[in-house]
């Protein structure tokens, strides 16, 4: 679509429709810098999978946002007890990689219970809509706020985190 804008730009540069071609022109530059942005965006999304760890404005608790190729999977407290260690870890496995996850008894993939998905009943173009516009809400934070860059936790060193309070507790 681009190169034949630009070849339509040229056709009339060369016919000496100035007007036409400087509208074309325009046009080109307009599409180009959307495309650059859309491919920054989307190379961004799919290496985007951590935990982001923030606190509560209303009680100063950490909370983990899970973030998936771009997407907010989840949002839970920071896991303390045992059982929430357990639950988070099997939650984080099943985010992993195939190429990160080790050769274990937790089996496939599972979908967790609570996903994004959940609040949109099922509705797959509601929840494209959704995903989108969360992802991009994420991206645009992360350049922003630069410095919170540094509260992410990559999903595989969180799943060692909650593996190992779960054989220390």
């Amino acid at each position: 679509m681009l190169e034949d804008l630009c070849a339509s730009m040229r056709v009339a540069a060369g016919a000496r429709k100035f007007e036409l071609a400087a509208r074309l022109r325009d046009r080109f530059d307009a599409l180009s810098r959307l495309d650059f942005n859309l491919r920054r965006f989307h190379d961004w999304a799919n290496e985007a999978s951590f935990v982001y760890r923030f606190d509560s404005a209303r009680d100063g608790a950490e909370w983990w946002l899970i973030v998936k190729r771009g997407v907010i999977r989840q949002i839970v407290p920071r896991p303390e007890a045992t059982e929430e260690r357990q639950a988070l870890a099997s939650l984080l496995h099943s985010f992993l990689p195939a190429s990160e996850k080790k050769n274990d008894s937790r089996g496939g993939v599972r979908r967790p219970a609570g996903e994004l998905s959940a609040m949109c009943d099922s509705d797959p173009d509601q929840l494209e809509k959704v995903s989108f516009e969360a992802s991009r809400l994420l991206f645009r934070w992360f350049r922003r706020f630069k410095s919170e860059k540094e509260r992410r936790i990559p999903l595989a060193k969180a799943l060692r985190l909650c593996e190992s309070r779960k054989r220390a507790g």
